[in-house]
């Protein structure tokens, strides 16, 4: 049964709910999920694993009441509501009740009794704040860590020194500050430690990997393919895969089965095999080759491989992982800063990823991280790029010409080929996955740095493999 704790610690317990509805601001944080966003954010919470922000946006889409859950010391539950009429309306209580007993199912068997607590933000209102800051304002902040804090109702940021601390709330805009708790925990050595050579376990994207004797790349968007009968449902007993460029497996656009090792340095445990590589194929005339991309009315635009050109969708190629090794399903890599290439890039954090799909367009902005370069931002050149045969000399002859790829403004380098490429235009600014790099044009050939690089874009990396990848 469901009971009401009136005395919980709130900003503005003693006066009534409506006088803590969100600022303004808040209302413009949010404002693109209620104008028509809320079936971007909830769509894709069907059909695919879900973690605990997933299923408390779910739980808020029934119950829009739903601030946030904990257990009290005594073992109570308590569930925290911004309206507990609401949350007493038979359907709200049952789908509380049972979301409750969904959590509690420890081997006692039996549901603990769960208690109201009156919360003056939403759970979703304030995953909405906190998605805005740090894909807005705080972008750039040097917070280690940020989560929604159940217990006490507010976006709660982590950070290293009072001087961190200090710069990041003096950007936060005053209308949500009264949301917005701040920490300073001291040095975080773990995480400071780390780098994107080093060995990460689960896997994550971004960091250094090897499937190729003597060469080092950077591990791409983690992946599961889909059902038979449903190939955009995600189904994880068809193994778990990780993307990456095709060049950076044994022979580029061939499929070779050859072992992948994390990091790549010698003596580093095996984490998977490749079993796909880009089909190629040669021009007919007169026959298009479909491409991803659409034109203006919708329809696949067809894109022309060269005569007599053997072609290719894209540089990718997809590594089984070993059963015994963990990944970041879902989650992005971002590295603490942008280097040229001297030193391993620091890593930051993972950031959970939009669950939209996304054909770049010229001049929006991008992000890159890599294990050499770490974390770049660029912008489009072009939406649709044909990049000529390359690597001939260090591959074969006969070397595929990519058709349709993304051609960024941005910095890469050597052994960043593989790296996850992304974008923010989800209503919460998540990162929405975009491709895979795999080519630069050198602007300093001694560095191997380069100013400009190209990407396949997922929905060309389908069609080169034939299957469909489920990347978040």
């Amino acid at each position: 049964m469901l009971s009401i704790n009136r005395f919980s610690a709130l900003v503005c317990f003693s006066i009534t709910i409506s006088a803590c509805s969100p600022a303004l601001e808040v209302e413009r944080a949010v404002s693109l999920r209620t104008e028509g966003g809320s079936e971007e954010l909830f769509r894709p919470l069907i059909g695919r694993p879900m973690n605990g922000r997933d299923e408390r946006l779910l739980l808020s889409r029934e119950v829009p009441e739903f601030s946030g859950v904990y257990v009290a010391a005594n073992g109570v539950v308590v569930v925290r509501v911004t309206d507990s009429a609401a949350a007493r309306v038979e359907s709200h209580r049952l789908r509380l009740e049972g979301f409750v007993r969904r959590l509690a199912s420890t081997s006692q068997g039996a549901t603990p009794p769960i208690r109201l607590e009156l919360a003056d933000a939403s759970y979703a209102t304030l995953d909405s704040i906190m998605h805005s800051l740090m894909g807005g304002p705080l972008r750039d902040s040097r917070a280690w860590g940020y989560r929604v804090d159940e217990m006490a109702g507010r976006v709660l940021l982590s950070f290293v020194s009072a001087a961190d601390e200090g710069e990041a709330r003096a950007r936060i805009p005053s209308g949500l500050r009264q949301f917005v708790e701040t920490e300073v925990t001291g040095p975080v050595d773990a995480l400071q430690s780390l780098t994107l050579h080093s060995r990460r376990r689960p896997l994550a994207n971004a960091f250094q990997f090897s499937a190729k004797s003597g060469a080092t790349c950077t591990m791409g968007f983690m992946v599961y393919l889909g059902r038979l009968e449903q190939p955009s449902v995600p189904d994880p007993s068809r193994g778990r895969y990780m993307l990456t460029a095709s060049h950076c497996t044994e022979r580029l656009m061939e499929f070779d089965g050859g072992i992948a090792i994390q990091p790549a340095a010698p003596g580093s445990a095996q984490i998977g095999r490749e079993v796909l590589d880009a089909q190629r194929f040669y021009s007919t005339p007169g026959v298009p080759v479909w491409c991803a991309l659409q034109n203006d009315s919708g329809t696949q635009a067809g894109c022309i491989c060269p005569a007599g050109q053997v072609c290719s969708h894209g540089d990718v190629a997809l590594i089984q992982l070993d059963d015994s090794v963990g990944f970041e399903y879902g989650w992005q890599t971002v590295s603490w800063t942008v280097n040229n290439g001297a030193s391993a890039p620091g890593f930051r954090w993972l950031e959970a990823m939009s669950q939209i799909r996304a054909w770049p367009t010229v001049g929006i902005t991008v992000t890159k991280v890599g294990q050499r370069t770490g974390w770049t931002v660029g912008t489009v050149r072009s939406s649709c790029t044909y990049v000529g045969p390359y690597f001939s000399l260090l591959h074969s002859a006969e070397t595929p010409a990519q058709m349709c790829q993304v051609e960024v403004n941005g910095r890469a380098g050597g052994g960043d080929s593989g790296s996850p490429v992304w974008g923010r235009f989800s209503s919460d600014s998540r990162p929405t996955p975009l491709g895979i790099l795999h080519f630069g044009v050198l602007a300093d050939p001694a560095t191997q740095l380069s100013d400009r690089y190209i990407f396949t874009p997922i929905q060309q990396a389908e069609l080169a493999l034939g299957v469909h990848l489920n990347v978040n």
